[in-house]
């Protein structure tokens, strides 16, 4: 598990963070090409798109903020997957 979100919220917290640096880590030292990371989101009930659209992109863009001060420099496709028990999202961020 990477880390949980606030509730109702796109922010990263530190722990997040944490661990998607040390994602990065691992994407730069085995050379991957891409990622796929799997969620799911209950957000009061409901599934909300444009909550869920906001965490992706919040994932993605710390992802590749991490693998550049790595040093990463290969192309990276990210796919983040999840969604609800009523509804299931993908996303792809290349």
């Amino acid at each position: 598990m990477i880390g949980k979100f606030a509730v109702s919220s796109p922010m990263l917290q530190v722990p997040m963070k944490n661990q998607l640096n040390k994602l990065a880590v691992t994407i730069q030292a085995q050379g991957a090409s891409s990622v796929v990371i799997t969620r799911f989101a209950y957000i009061g009930g409901h599934f909300s798109a444009r909550l869920y659209q906001s965490r992706v992109l919040a994932v993605a863009n710390r992802l590749r903020l991490s693998l550049k001060r790595h040093g990463y420099n290969k192309a990276l496709r990210i796919v983040i997957r999840g969604g609800s028990t009523h509804a299931g999202q993908r996303a792809s961020c290349q």
